[in-house]
């Protein structure tokens, strides 16, 4: 079982890199309008960056955070989606496959579903968000005013693995539901997109159900917060131990394992469109 296992994995990755490499190589045959569409999303993506900064004109922290650590936690936060999106971003395509049983065509071909679902749409042209999250972390990192230790500089690392990966298991059981309701992107959305936009700015800050929700539920406010709060020494006055901000990156694993449940079960609950 181990080995067809193993076996099956490899053939979806390799399924993967097949398809995915034919669309980066379709997308590349007109290279003008791929430099035109991802610098214009870099650009776009630092309007995000601008409107923190527009809080710090007025203000000298939030929440007891200052410009530097509110950035960082921005940075890392579009990081994490940027990655995210890169590799997960397609799935987003699942509920139109289902509302039209284009699904089908999926399911009978010799390779996995995910894999395949994930090459379908995937595009090269999405890196422009990394690219930006990418050039505002570097420079907080090189200007913030932080002493940065080993174990601090392993748990922010961490921290950031933890939120790309709790990013894509959010795109994968978001997008799962539109196997029972095909019309949930506005949904999904409000879990990745608005988990990320949470994520940019310290938890603390906004109402304790927000929190909670973002803490307790969908675990976007933790895998950023808690390590960046660790890894800055930042401002903590919800008194969380420092154990739990060490081991915060953690949190992906659950994510991941509910993710990948949700799509079994809708997977095996698909009967196609019914005509």
């Amino acid at each position: 079982m181990a080995e067809q296992t193993a076996l099956g994995a490899r053939n979806d990755v390799r399924a993967f890199s097949l398809l995915a490499g034919a669309r980066v190589r379709s997308e590349l045959q007109y290279r003008s309008s791929f430099a035109a569409f991802t610098l214009s999303q870099t650009a776009i993506t630092f309007l995000d960056c601008a409107v923190i900064l527009i809080f710090f004109s007025n203000v000298p922290a939030i929440g007891g955070w200052s410009r530097g650590e509110v950035l960082y936690l921005y940075a890392v936060a579009t990081l994490s989606l940027g990655f995210a999106d890169f590799a997960m971003g397609s799935i987003e395509y699942l509920p139109q496959h289902v509302r039209t049983g284009t699904l089908d065509r999926l399911l009978v071909r010799p390779a996995g579903v995910l894999a395949q679902l994930l090459a379908e749409e995937f595009a090269l042209r999405r890196i422009g968000r990394i690219v930006q999250a990418t050039i505002v972390l570097t420079v907080v990192i090189a200007t913030t005013d932080v002493e940065w230790t080993f174990t601090g500089s392993l748990v922010a690392v961490a921290g950031a693995i933890g939120a790309m990966l709790t990013f894509c298991a959010l795109f994968l059981a978001t997008s799962s539901i539109s196997f029972w309701s095909p019309n949930t992107q506005e949904f999904a959305n409000a879990f990745t997109y608005g988990g990320a936009t949470v994520a940019e700015f310290p938890t603390h800050i906004f109402p304790s159900w927000l929190r909670v929700f973002f803490i307790g539920v969908v675990p976007a406010g933790v895998v950023v917060y808690l390590p960046a709060m660790y890894a800055l020494g930042a401002d903590n006055p919800l008194g969380i131990p420092t154990w739990v901000q060490v081991l915060s990156p953690l949190v992906c694993l659950p994510a991941l394992a509910v993710g990948g449940l949700v799509w079994r079960l809708g997977v095996r609950h698909y009967e196609s469109t019914g005509s």
